[in-house]
């Protein structure tokens, strides 16, 4: 509600408020978020009432015992316990029965009325720690114990704002989030609205502006002792301006995450940031608002779910380096090719040696959303014409072969590249690696496509380049697998 500043103060010439009643009671009134209602619970006194009515209640439950045990003699008595009408009958001769009667049923309600309102008090708020701080210092002119300050009601009425625990406020500030907690006590400057300054003097002016209360300037003929005064910060400003801040920051952290994933090609980076970006966003909940933990965590999962979404999802461009006038990559469809044992034909005039390599088998299968589709099998027997380099370090590849489409298209397919000699390649071509899969990243090829069908000519038009690997199994024939991708405007 309320936070403390210096300001210099000089009397308005008409409608002042005496300091007491009138004063605090105006500045009560003025806080337009309605929280400076704040007031003495009395609860030692409100717990002795209940005492003493609990008490009075007890002695007329006694009395009426003793009055029901003399009944039980008399058989007229035990009648009027049943009947009400000769209860009040013989009310008539002893009044005093109906006199403890009609004392009952006043206290009983006057004590159960006055439990229901403990009952509610207790639920009303203390004072909010901010608010009790202003409120204090408007009511002692000051800071409390300072030599110059002095409580706005006198009598046994200057204690009443000692005891925090005693008091109750009729509303409370709108609970904030971190953020607006941080905003406040930070930049509460920029958010001021008005000051409350007439505590210190017999008067104040009171207009019809929004906050109601009008800051008054020192003359210099009449400086007020005391500089300290009271100002109004508004908290609906102050959620509003947090509300912006924490719009900004969350779109920030889900449209830059979304950015900067789209624009890197690793996937092994592509995990980290995926971590550390949900890491930020927890936190960034965590901090700034006053969600709990299982809220924390479902939209923490949520956050990381959109992101894991969109890293795996089949994007135009997923691995592609996003940079002006370099191409990007479109999945379009994976050949594999199953290969026999090499012919190691030689060269009698070249001083790399051929080796030929028979494509016995094998498929071509294209990618969701790729077109033409393809569902093609190797037809026949082709060849890869294979070349070592002096160093044996990699090979040259030169492979040709013909595949038919599940609709009866013939397709020739003629693709080059390299191969690098690691270990794990040299003994799948060689039959020695038993069960073993080598990596990506040691076989590039590019493709050349010829068909006279007219439903797949468009691929004679496209440019397409894959990686490799080999893939081998006991007792079965070598697969060399080609993930295939189509060049496309970056």
């Amino acid at each position: 509600m309320a936070s403390l500043n210096v300001s210099n103060l000089a009397p308005p010439p008409s409608r002042y408020l005496i300091t007491g009643y009138p004063s605090l009671a105006a500045f009560i009134a003025s806080d337009p978020d309605r929280t400076a209602g704040i007031y003495k619970r009395f609860d030692r006194l409100a717990a002795r009432n209940l005492l003493y009515l609990q008490s009075e209640l007890a002695d007329l439950q006694a009395e009426l015992d003793v009055l029901d045990e003399k009944d039980k003699a008399d058989r007229a008595s035990k009648q009027c316990a049943r009947n009400w009408h000769d209860f009040k009958k013989r009310a008539e001769q002893e009044p005093s029965r109906l006199q403890l009667v009609n004392d009952i049923r006043a206290t009983l309600k006057e004590y159960r009325e006055a439990l229901f309102a403990e009952e509610k008090l207790a639920s009303m708020p203390h004072p909010d720690k901010k608010t009790l701080n202003a409120f204090r210092f408007t009511f002692f002119h000051g800071r409390p114990g300072d030599s110059m300050s002095f409580p706005t009601l006198g009598g046994s009425s200057k204690w009443v704002y000692d005891d925090a625990n005693d008091l109750v406020a009729t509303k409370n500030p709108a609970e904030q989030d971190r953020l607006s907690m941080f905003i406040q006590d930070n930049f509460a400057f920029l958010f001021k609205v008005c000051y409350f300054p007439f505590f210190k003097y017999k008067w104040s002016r009171v207009h019809a502006d929004r906050c109601k209360l009008k800051e008054y300037r020192p003359s210099k003929d009449n400086l007020p002792t005391h500089s300290d005064s009271v100002r109004y910060i508004s908290g609906r400003r102050i959620s509003v301006f947090a509300s912006y801040i924490s719009t900004v920051l969350v779109s920030m952290l889900l449209i830059g995450a979304v950015v900067i994933l789209y624009l890197v090609p690793s996937s092994n980076v592509r995990l980290g940031l995926i971590s550390l970006f949900t890491v930020l966003f927890a936190n960034s909940v965590a901090l700034l608002t006053n969600a709990r933990r299982t809220e924390v965590f479902g939209v923490t999962a949520a956050y990381a779910a959109v992101l894991v979404v969109f890293v795996s999802g089949n994007l135009e461009r997923p691995l592609s380096v996003i940079m002006a006038g370099f191409p990007a990559i479109k999945p379009a469809f994976t050949v594999r090719v199953l290969i026999d044992a090499p012919f190691p034909v030689g060269s009698h005039h070249r001083t790399t040696s051929l080796v030929i390599v028979p494509m016995v088998g094998g498929s071509i299968i294209s990618e969701p959303g790729f077109t033409p589709a393809l569902n093609a099998k190797f037809e026949g027997t082709g060849n890869d014409y294979i070349r070592n380099d002096p160093d044996g370090k990699r090979m040259r590849l030169d492979a040709h072969g013909v595949v038919r489409t599940h609709d009866d298209a013939l397709i020739y397919l003629h693709y080059k590249g390299t191969v690098i000699m690691t270990e794990g390649i040299s003994k799948a071509l060689s039959g020695q690696s038993g069960d073993a899969e080598t990596p990506y990243g040691d076989s590039f090829v590019s493709f050349e496509i010829e068909t006279g069908d007219e439903r797949y000519k468009d691929l004679e038009n496209g440019v397409f380049v894959g990686q490799g690997h080999f893939v081998t199994k006991t007792g079965e024939q070598t697969i060399v697998e080609y993930k295939v991708g189509q060049v496309v405007v970056g």
